[in-house]
């Protein structure tokens, strides 16, 4: 019969047994070799959209990036394999080789602020040989204000005895010209119906939060006046971040200080949307690979 002292002995040479195995499986999995696979790792933003250029020392076998926002992108290439994603560009590679080019926009908050992400990229060889980079960066949305043509629309009489009333009008941006017009409504006849559209009035500008606006002039000159010639009238429009989508009317006054005025409303849609400027090459992914 063993006594208490045997069986004491085997379980402790069993733990030491155990812990010898387990140090022989923790030896097996020991974490993998990290090196520098890249020559040049540069992040830029525009808006809402960052830009991951990487250019590699070697060949790799795998790209994992983290965009902090629970999205990913893995890019799996095999070693000395060539391609080209960019058949826009008549079969030719816009990248030099060994170079990646990544692309992915964000969605912008509701407040319109500035807001920050955390990106992560881990590179990989045949080998399971890894490089892992990790960044935090400040992206500063933008807007796409598109101003959809405009109307006018003479509200009550410009001139006495006239049957039409004669305008000129200019568009400026930042007192840039950028459109004019002649226009001649009926004096005597009033109505919604009688709006006029200015062709080649629409405009588009890119605003950024914290950034200058863009200042727009409509300047409305009355030139066929009785008793009052040359009476003006000036509409402003600034774009900003902070517009909203919808349609606008405004009703400026075109008036002489001795003889008095006209009314004219100014119809136009504003429309707002977070500027996105990714690759226009049919792809959110560029790259070429030695």
């Amino acid at each position: 019969m063993e006594t208490i002292a045997n069986v004491l002995e085997k379980n402790e040479k069993k733990k030491v047994n155990d812990l010898n195995s387990f140090d022989s499986v923790v030896k097996v999995l020991e974490p993998k070799k990290f090196v520098n696979f890249l020559s040049d790792l540069e992040i830029t933003s525009d808006s809402v959209v960052v830009k991951v250029r990487m250019v590699t020392k070697k060949s790799v076998r795998r790209i994992f990036i983290d965009w902090g926002d629970l999205e990913s992108d893995v890019i799996s290439i095999l070693p000395g394999l060539n391609l080209d994603l960019a058949p826009a560009l008549n079969g030719t590679n816009p990248l030099p080789d060994g170079t990646y080019e990544v692309f992915h926009a964000y969605q912008s908050p509701e407040e319109k602020i500035a807001f920050e992400k955390h990106i992560t990229l881990r590179i990989q060889d045949n080998t399971g040989t890894i490089d892992q980079r990790s960044t935090t960066i400040t992206l500063t949305p933008k807007y796409s204000v598109n101003v959809y043509q405009t109307s006018v629309n003479l509200l009550d009489a410009a001139d006495f005895g006239n049957g039409s009333a004669e305008f000129e009008i200019t568009q400026t941006i930042d007192d840039q010209p950028t459109g004019f017009w002649e226009w001649y409504p009926s004096n005597n006849f009033f109505s919604d119906a009688q709006f006029t559209r200015l062709p080649g009035s629409q405009l588009r500008r890119v605003v950024e939060l914290g950034g200058s606006s863009n200042l727009v002039h409509l300047n409305f000159i009355e030139k066929d006046g009785f008793l009052n010639a040359d009476d003006e009238g000036l509409l402003r429009i600034r774009l900003t971040p902070y517009m909203t989508t919808g349609q606008i009317e405004k009703i400026i006054e075109v008036s002489d200080p001795t003889f008095g005025s006209c009314r004219i409303k100014v119809r136009y849609y504003i429309e707002m949307n977070v500027y996105k400027p990714l690759p226009s090459i049919g792809g959110m992914l560029t790259f070429a690979q030695t």
